[in-house]
């Protein structure tokens, strides 16, 4: 059941209207959190536990007038989670590598494996 607030202690309802006056706020029982849609369609999922300032933030942060900057700002994000990976897996196989070398000069035979059995 979707409970829709017009109302709250600190006028979050009101101020979140006021960046644009098509949202609207409901508070969804089964699911325990607040939902911002705006002309039927849900815009926004408020991933806090209340309703609060948090909120309006968030609203105003993720309007499809700043679209752009934030797929910029995604993509920054991938880009540096996808260098911080590459830096580990350079690091463990050089490590490996290190390892391999260490074993060859340390025995003058590469031991065999039979693969017959």
């Amino acid at each position: 059941m979707k409970i829709e607030i017009k109302e709250d202690l600190f006028d979050v309802a009101w101020r979140i209207k006021a960046i644009d006056n098509d949202y609207e706020i409901f508070y969804d029982t089964k699911k325990r959190r607040y939902e911002i849609f705006a002309k039927g369609t849900l815009c926004l999922t408020v991933p806090f536990k209340n309703l609060d300032a948090r909120a309006v933030d968030l609203v105003r942060k993720t309007r499809i007038e700043r679209v752009n900057k934030i797929l910029f700002e995604m993509d920054e994000n991938n880009r540096r989670i996808e260098n911080k990976n590459n830096e580990r897996l350079l690091d463990e196989a050089s490590y490996k590598a290190r390892d391999l070398i260490k074993f060859c000069t340390r025995h003058e035979t590469l031991p065999t494996v039979n693969y017959e059995e």
